[in-house]
């Protein structure tokens, strides 16, 4: 229908279907395409107009954890902006990179249920907690993990795990509670449903995240810099079932 046309070309709705389909993360020269349209659409606006244009196409729990995520990383520069040119020119950086943010990260995530849908309360959903109840809070912080034995906490539950590729130290799961946690959701979704299912995925997320860590900016992720979220692989649109 669209074939050949250039971006100009087409409704804005198509280009919000491709966005919320994932096109551009698995097609790259779709992206590329994508982000020079989006940056012509943008350019001359004010910084402050962009952010609001961003906060507009995302829910806005992942906003404010990636508004957090960008600023965290950049605290110890932020302190050193005495200059008001230099503060602007941060401003316009965190801008385009929540641009690109919602351009292919942010639609990677599940939807979040509404508080109003809560789980019942019967015994399996209890099992899952008390799965998720052994993950050690804040686990980042707890620096006798980082001997790198995969059982190096006391709940057997998180290790470090060193990325030769990167070369930096990443918490993760241990395969046991993956498996035990995999396992409950099933079992919720066969017998509470999909909705069910779906709101166990983000309570166990909300424990990862609290865990080995949620949304977080790096400025040397691989390749390039970026969002990266540790605790996604829970609520993510492929996640394994």
């Amino acid at each position: 229908m669209h074939r050949g046309k250039t971006f100009d070309e087409v409704p804005e709705d198509y280009i919000e279907w491709c966005i919320r389909t994932g096109l551009p993360e698995k097609w790259k020269d779709f992206g590329r395409a994508l982000e020079q349209y989006e940056s012509r659409q943008l350019a001359g606006l004010p910084t402050k107009e962009r952010l609001q244009a961003v906060a507009q196409r995302i829910p806005a729990w992942l906003y404010k954890a990636c508004d957090t995520a960008y600023e965290d990383a950049h605290s110890e520069m932020l302190q050193g902006l005495y200059d008001g040119r230099e503060f602007k020119e941060f401003e316009r950086e965190k801008a385009e990179a929540m641009e690109k943010m919602a351009r292919s990260f942010a639609h990677s995530y599940l939807p979040r249920p509404p508080n109003s849908a809560t789980l019942p309360n019967t015994e399996l959903v209890q099992d899952l907690r008390t799965v998720l109840s052994l993950l050690p809070e804040h686990a980042w912080d707890i620096r006798k993990l980082y001997d790198r034995s995969p059982c190096a906490d006391a709940t057997n539950s998180v290790y470090v795990h060193f990325d030769g590729f990167t070369g930096n130290d990443y918490l993760l799961l241990t395969e046991r509670r993956c498996r035990e946690i995999k396992h409950f959701l099933r079992l919720i979704e066969i017998k509470h449903g999909r909705l069910a299912r779906l709101v166990a995925q983000w309570e166990v997320y909300d424990k990862v995240a609290k865990s080995i860590g949620g949304i977080m900016y790096s400025t040397a992720y691989g390749d390039e810099k970026g969002f990266y979220d540790p605790a996604k692989e829970w609520v993510t649109v492929q996640v394994n079932r």
